[in-house]
């Protein structure tokens, strides 16, 4: 009993907090500086056409999603907003790996019934969104840049969007390995040369750091737990040994977009917006045996694969 109400009274808090209207941390608008180099300027002439096989529609949960825990045969059923629910899956799947099992203690632990859209698996998590904000990915519409000349780099893209406003957005394509490293094309971040370097867009010629570090000078929060910058603080940390090299993801080049551009062509069915959980963001993958220009394609469909439903047709 007394593990039940610590699990329900822990669910509690969290929709409390929702039910109070307790706002999420937001970076202000305008607190994720410009990036280097001028956006791209909105395309001028006829529409491109769009893949008709979209992501978007159909599949947007509603503002409040259904979640049950049941332990011991006791249930809790919560009703949870877009942005709280991914925290409770994870905080339900933390205290399913320090309830011990054996026979008879299998009815104490946790039974979490997940709406669709969700891997708990290592506490992976994904859900589309129809609001477009710091820190959410873009995930592109197949086919729909494949033959966009030069933008095709976008082509089963996934992008982590850290600046969105009047002025315009920018962002980072995370499942774009390429064949250098960071020391390959710079000499001034000596603690990180051998960090693999991955193509962040097709705009600026500068190398882009993110992280998920609290407190790094001269950093910025783009969202929850997402950081972007503080390169110079970062390479004491590690030489100091407080932090890791591999803490790190390193980007060449931004993936930008002219004021009301990225709105267009969401409009248009070329992304869909995604919340998801922070490792799918911050962990490099590797892919051993498998030709780096092709590793692109292994995350986007993992990534739709994690969103499960009708995102799992499309990735097949």
């Amino acid at each position: 009993m007394m593990l039940l109400m610590l699990v329900l009274g822990l669910l509690q808090c969290v929709a409390a907090l929702e039910h109070r209207g307790a706002p999420l941390r937001v970076p202000r608008a305008g607190a994720v500086p410009t990036l280097r180099g001028d956006h791209p300027v909105a395309e001028t002439g006829d529409r491109p056409e769009y893949s008709r096989l979209s992501l978007r529609g159909g599949g947007i949960p509603p503002p409040l999603i259904p979640l049950a825990v049941v332990v011991g045969g006791t249930s809790i059923a919560l009703k949870l907003n877009q942005d709280l629910r991914g925290r409770v899956l994870k905080l339900v799947q933390d205290l399913k790996s320090k309830i011990p099992g054996g026979k008879g203690k299998q009815s104490l632990r946790p039974k979490l019934i997940i709406p669709e859209g969700y891997d708990v698996r290592n506490g992976t998590w994904a859900y589309e969104v129809n609001e477009i904000t710091p820190g959410c990915l873009l995930v592109a519409s197949p086919d729909t840049f494949r033959f966009a000349g030069p933008r095709q780099v976008l082509d089963q893209s996934v992008i982590l969007l850290v600046r969105h406003g009047k002025s315009g957005s920018s962002g980072f394509i995370i499942n774009r390995p390429t064949q250098f490293d960071v020391g390959d094309v710079t000499k001034k971040l000596a603690a990180f040369e051998q960090n693999p370097l991955y193509l962040g867009g097709d705009i600026g010629e500068g190398v882009y750091m993110i992280h998920g570090l609290p407190g790094l000078r001269n950093a910025t929060e783009v969202s929850d737990g997402i950081y972007y910058g503080g390169s110079e603080h970062a390479m004491s940390l590690v030489q100091d040994g407080v932090a890791k090299p591999e803490d790190f993801r390193f980007f060449f080049k931004y993936a930008a977009w002219a004021p009301g551009q990225l709105e267009n062509e969401m409009e248009s069915g070329c992304w869909c917006a995604v919340r998801s959980s922070l490792d799918l963001v911050l962990k490099p993958r590797s892919y051993p045996g498998l030709h780096f220009a092709k590793a692109h394609k292994v995350f986007w469909h993992q990534v739709l694969q994690t969103l499960g439903g009708r995102f799992q047709n499309v990735s097949r």
